[in-house]
Protein backbone atom coordinates (compact mmCIF):
# COMPACT_ATOMS: atom_id res chain seq x y z
CA UNK A 1 0.00 0.00 0.00
CA UNK A 2 2.57 2.59 0.74
CA UNK A 3 4.55 1.96 -2.55
CA UNK A 4 1.03 2.74 -4.06
CA UNK A 5 0.50 6.14 -1.94
CA UNK A 6 4.04 6.80 -3.27
CA UNK A 7 3.55 5.94 -6.78
CA UNK A 8 0.48 8.31 -6.97
CA UNK A 9 1.82 11.18 -5.38
CA UNK A 10 4.84 10.62 -7.59
CA UNK A 11 2.82 11.02 -11.01
CA UNK A 12 -0.05 13.31 -9.17
CA UNK A 13 3.38 15.91 -8.91
CA UNK A 14 4.78 15.00 -12.43
CA UNK A 15 1.05 15.85 -14.19
CA UNK A 16 0.78 18.52 -11.63
CA UNK A 17 4.42 20.16 -13.54
CA UNK A 18 3.31 19.07 -16.98
CA UNK A 19 -0.48 21.14 -16.30
CA UNK A 20 -2.75 17.81 -16.60
CA UNK A 21 -6.01 18.41 -15.77
CA UNK A 22 -6.75 15.65 -13.00
CA UNK A 23 -9.82 14.14 -12.13
CA UNK A 24 -10.21 11.39 -9.51
CA UNK A 25 -12.68 8.57 -9.71
CA UNK A 26 -13.29 6.59 -6.66
CA UNK A 27 -15.24 2.81 -7.02
CA UNK A 28 -14.19 1.91 -10.69
CA UNK A 29 -14.15 -2.13 -9.73
CA UNK A 30 -13.71 -3.64 -12.92
CA UNK A 31 -15.07 -1.21 -15.60
CA UNK A 32 -13.17 0.71 -17.73
CA UNK A 33 -14.31 3.96 -16.82
CA UNK A 34 -11.40 6.00 -15.52
CA UNK A 35 -9.40 5.17 -19.15
CA UNK A 36 -12.63 6.30 -21.10
CA UNK A 37 -12.56 9.65 -19.07
CA UNK A 38 -8.98 10.12 -19.66
CA UNK A 39 -10.15 9.37 -23.48
CA UNK A 40 -12.97 12.55 -23.42
CA UNK A 41 -10.62 15.08 -23.34
CA UNK A 42 -6.51 16.14 -24.02
CA UNK A 43 -4.20 16.21 -21.54
CA UNK A 44 -6.00 14.63 -18.73
CA UNK A 45 -4.64 12.46 -16.06
CA UNK A 46 -7.39 9.95 -14.14
CA UNK A 47 -6.50 8.44 -10.89
CA UNK A 48 -9.10 5.78 -10.60
CA UNK A 49 -8.85 3.97 -6.56
CA UNK A 50 -10.63 1.57 -5.98
CA UNK A 51 -10.00 -0.71 -2.45
CA UNK A 52 -10.77 -4.10 -4.42
CA UNK A 53 -8.73 -3.55 -7.33
CA UNK A 54 -7.80 -6.50 -9.10
CA UNK A 55 -5.56 -5.53 -11.94
CA UNK A 56 -7.25 -6.90 -15.42
CA UNK A 57 -5.99 -7.60 -18.86
CA UNK A 58 -8.87 -5.72 -20.05
CA UNK A 59 -7.59 -2.24 -18.96
CA UNK A 60 -5.62 -2.62 -21.82
CA UNK A 61 -7.96 -2.20 -24.36
CA UNK A 62 -6.42 -1.23 -28.22
CA UNK A 63 -8.98 0.69 -28.70
CA UNK A 64 -8.78 3.18 -26.18
CA UNK A 65 -5.09 3.17 -24.88
CA UNK A 66 -4.23 4.57 -28.52
CA UNK A 67 -6.75 7.28 -28.46
CA UNK A 68 -5.67 8.33 -24.68
CA UNK A 69 -2.06 8.64 -25.76
CA UNK A 70 -2.88 10.80 -28.49
CA UNK A 71 -4.50 13.08 -26.22
CA UNK A 72 -2.16 13.02 -24.18
CA UNK A 73 -4.27 11.70 -21.43
CA UNK A 74 -3.79 8.54 -19.43
CA UNK A 75 -5.76 6.87 -16.40
CA UNK A 76 -3.88 4.97 -13.68
CA UNK A 77 -5.51 2.64 -11.32
CA UNK A 78 -4.62 1.63 -7.43
CA UNK A 79 -5.99 -0.56 -4.83
CA UNK A 80 -6.58 2.15 -2.13
CA UNK A 81 -9.37 3.11 -0.40
CA UNK A 82 -10.15 6.66 -1.20
CA UNK A 83 -10.93 7.82 2.38
CA UNK A 84 -7.24 7.64 2.89
CA UNK A 85 -5.67 9.62 0.16
CA UNK A 86 -3.92 12.90 1.13
CA UNK A 87 -5.93 15.58 1.76
CA UNK A 88 -3.72 17.90 0.09
CA UNK A 89 -4.48 16.03 -2.99
CA UNK A 90 -7.09 18.57 -5.09
CA UNK A 91 -8.43 17.44 -8.33
CA UNK A 92 -10.74 19.32 -11.09
CA UNK A 93 -13.30 16.63 -10.85
CA UNK A 94 -13.77 13.87 -8.42
CA UNK A 95 -16.23 11.05 -9.45
CA UNK A 96 -17.70 8.13 -8.01
CA UNK A 97 -18.82 5.80 -10.12
CA UNK A 98 -21.83 3.30 -8.60
CA UNK A 99 -19.76 2.90 -5.15
CA UNK A 100 -21.26 0.55 -2.50
CA UNK A 101 -24.55 1.97 -2.14
CA UNK A 102 -24.44 1.43 1.60
CA UNK A 103 -21.53 3.62 1.60
CA UNK A 104 -22.84 6.63 -0.88
CA UNK A 105 -23.84 8.77 1.50
CA UNK A 106 -20.51 8.68 3.49
CA UNK A 107 -17.99 8.42 0.58
CA UNK A 108 -19.99 11.76 -0.66
CA UNK A 109 -19.20 13.53 2.53
CA UNK A 110 -15.89 12.28 3.16
CA UNK A 111 -14.31 12.82 -0.79
CA UNK A 112 -15.51 16.30 -0.93
CA UNK A 113 -12.47 17.18 0.31
CA UNK A 114 -10.55 16.53 -2.66
CA UNK A 115 -12.59 18.69 -5.37
CA UNK A 116 -11.00 22.13 -6.01
CA UNK A 117 -13.69 25.39 -5.86
CA UNK A 118 -15.62 25.69 -8.62
CA UNK A 119 -15.64 22.05 -9.97
CA UNK A 120 -17.31 19.35 -9.72
CA UNK A 121 -18.38 16.04 -7.53
CA UNK A 122 -20.09 14.15 -9.67
CA UNK A 123 -21.77 10.90 -7.94
CA UNK A 124 -23.58 7.65 -10.76
CA UNK A 125 -26.03 6.40 -8.58
CA UNK A 126 -25.94 2.13 -8.52
CA UNK A 127 -29.72 1.80 -10.22
CA UNK A 128 -30.25 -0.76 -7.47
CA UNK A 129 -30.20 1.73 -4.95
CA UNK A 130 -33.02 1.34 -2.79
CA UNK A 131 -34.16 2.49 0.41
CA UNK A 132 -31.41 4.02 2.54
CA UNK A 133 -28.97 5.86 2.26
CA UNK A 134 -31.22 7.40 -0.74
CA UNK A 135 -30.06 9.79 -2.97
CA UNK A 136 -31.89 12.61 -0.99
CA UNK A 137 -29.51 11.36 1.40
CA UNK A 138 -26.37 11.22 -0.54
CA UNK A 139 -27.38 14.86 -1.56
CA UNK A 140 -27.65 15.87 2.36
CA UNK A 141 -24.23 14.00 2.84
CA UNK A 142 -22.57 16.52 0.67
CA UNK A 143 -21.05 19.50 2.21
CA UNK A 144 -22.79 22.82 2.74
CA UNK A 145 -20.30 25.05 0.74
CA UNK A 146 -21.52 22.93 -2.61
CA UNK A 147 -24.44 22.80 -4.63
CA UNK A 148 -25.70 20.22 -5.67
CA UNK A 149 -28.01 18.60 -8.07
CA UNK A 150 -29.74 15.13 -8.74
CA UNK A 151 -31.18 14.47 -12.61
CA UNK A 152 -31.96 10.80 -14.08
CA UNK A 153 -29.55 10.80 -17.34
CA UNK A 154 -29.84 8.79 -20.28
CA UNK A 155 -26.46 6.84 -21.10
CA UNK A 156 -25.86 8.63 -24.25
CA UNK A 157 -26.32 12.02 -21.78
CA UNK A 158 -23.48 10.29 -19.38
CA UNK A 159 -21.33 9.57 -22.75
CA UNK A 160 -21.83 12.85 -23.94
CA UNK A 161 -21.28 14.62 -20.44
CA UNK A 162 -18.49 12.25 -18.50
CA UNK A 163 -17.39 10.02 -21.66
CA UNK A 164 -18.60 6.76 -19.60
CA UNK A 165 -19.62 3.89 -21.17
CA UNK A 166 -18.32 0.89 -19.62
CA UNK A 167 -19.84 -0.13 -16.96
CA UNK A 168 -22.05 -2.95 -15.55
CA UNK A 169 -25.20 -1.07 -15.59
CA UNK A 170 -24.55 0.64 -18.63
CA UNK A 171 -28.01 -2.06 -19.52
CA UNK A 172 -29.63 0.50 -17.82
CA UNK A 173 -31.74 2.77 -19.79
CA UNK A 174 -31.18 5.77 -17.32
CA UNK A 175 -29.29 6.11 -13.90
CA UNK A 176 -29.29 9.60 -11.32
CA UNK A 177 -26.09 10.97 -11.64
CA UNK A 178 -25.87 13.96 -9.05
CA UNK A 179 -23.33 16.81 -10.07
CA UNK A 180 -22.11 18.80 -7.04
CA UNK A 181 -20.38 22.05 -7.59
CA UNK A 182 -17.41 23.74 -4.83
CA UNK A 183 -18.93 27.26 -4.23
Amino acid sequence: ELEQRTTLQELYDAATADGKHLFLEIGSGSCLSPLETAVHAANRVVFAVDHAFQPRERYFRKDLTPAASEKGSFAVFFGLDATTLDEKLKFERVQMVFPNPETHDELAGSVSRYVQHGVDLVILVDPFLHGEPGVEDIVRAIPADFTADARTLRWSQIQGLLGIGDTEFKDHDRTTVIVAKRR
